[in-house]
């Protein structure tokens, strides 16, 4: 199982990771206040109809010593650390992300965390590789860019983290990295995985002059899948649960559906 970043090429027609962002510059909401709606409001479209409700949640931690190394190591941003000196610089947008990179190897240099984490809702159930339904919600959270089936299909807000408000996750991390680990229902369209779990990044776009190749900045830690559209797919089920006990976090309970966004720095 080759678990580890891929950073994906440009070219084809590629858009920088940076620009990715761009439709959420205009908005008056300070960035707090950004993550909270949007994050909210795409739990709320999620409720699971059972009478029992929602349960939203976010936390903070400030990971140090052990607790950070193993976080660093389990994740590989060391990965992420050697792409850095590459980074284009303009506007030094990623200012603060380079020094949470330089000061990887500090354990007395803590990483904050945030923990963002919905229960009793849908989670990323569906068809992991396309965006053909509603359903299909792993693919259209974390893997789509653009304009997604939830934007079709229903009468909920666009602004919802399905469509391009899915940023606000990435805009919350210094590092512009999310972890993504999600409990859902059995269901035809999900094979065999009930759980999944997977991590993106939105890095400013770089050049190898070494082996004469152009990155977008967008990377994906997962397993290989031999696919040029999505070239990592999620862990699962019982892989998943383990790498998320292994970064420090709990994992959850059978039934305790939901989905669980871990923004670090």
């Amino acid at each position: 199982m080759n678990l580890d970043w891929h950073f994906l090429l440009g070219g084809s027609g590629r858009i920088s990771a940076a620009s990715m962002a761009d439709p959420l510059k205009n908005t008056h909401l300070k960035p707090e206040e950004l993550l909270v709606r949007e994050a909210l409001q795409n739990s709320i479209d999620e409720t699971i109809t059972n009478g029992t409700g929602l349960t939203f949640k976010i936390q903070a931690r400030r990971l140090s010593g052990q607790a950070k190394a193993k976080f660093v190591e389990g994740l590989q941003l060391r990965q992420l650390q050697q792409n850095a000196s590459l980074f284009e610089s303009n506007n030094n947008w990623f200012r603060k992300g380079h020094e949470c990179l330089e000061n990887l190897d500090d354990l007395n240099k803590p990483i904050r965390i945030l923990e963002i984490s919905d229960h009793n809702a849908n989670g990323l159930g569906g068809k992991w590789n396309l965006g053909q339904s509603i359903q299909d919600r792993f693919f259209n959270l974390v893997l789509s860019i653009t304009k997604t089936k939830k934007q079709e299909e229903s009468s909920a807000s666009q602004l919802g983290s399905y469509g391009f408000g899915k940023m606000v996750f990435a805009l919350s991390s210094n590092l512009r990295t999310m972890v993504y680990y999600s409990h859902f229902p059995q269901a035809e369209r999900s094979g065999d995985a009930n759980r999944r779990l997977l991590a993106t990044s939105f890095l400013p776009n770089f050049f190898d002059e070494a082996k004469e190749l152009e990155y977008t900045g967008q990377a994906y830690f997962g397993i290989d899948s031999d696919q040029d559209n999505n070239p990592k797919k999620p862990l699962v089920n019982g892989a998943a649960d383990s790498f998320f006990e292994k970064l420090g976090f709990s994992k959850r309970t059978q039934g305790d559906f939901g989905t669980t966004v871990i923004v670090p720095d």
